[in-house]
């Protein structure tokens, strides 16, 4: 994954038909959460740490992370209809494991 190139974006569809998008920058907004070293964890905790939404490990004790990504509706007014989520870079498989609303 190279820092700098969109790894995702998520587009946020309105109610009226506009549309607003918001990229996912790769090892600035997300990261390989396939952690097999404590040398690979150096990159996620140098990520600001408001960025980092979780860092665990998995059954073999290979270290995991996910990253948090948040959004504020520059157009209050409007009402979300719905999400899309599509990939950017090839070697990357980005997921999404949820989404709040306030």
């Amino acid at each position: 994954m190279t820092k700098g190139k969109t790894a995702a974006k998520f587009i946020i569809n309105f109610e009226d038909g506009s549309t607003e998008e918001f990229p996912l920058i790769a090892k600035v907004d997300v990261f390989d959460y396939w952690i097999h070293t404590k040398e690979r964890r150096e990159p996620i905790e140098s990520l600001d740490a408001d960025k980092i939404g979780w860092i665990g490990e998995c059954s073999n004790g290979d270290a995991r992370a996910l990253t948090k990504y948040s959004w504020e509706n520059p157009h209050p007014d409007k009402k979300v209809s719905h999400i899309d989520f599509e990939g950017g870079l090839s070697e990357t498989a980005p997921f999404i494991v949820a989404i709040t609303i306030e």
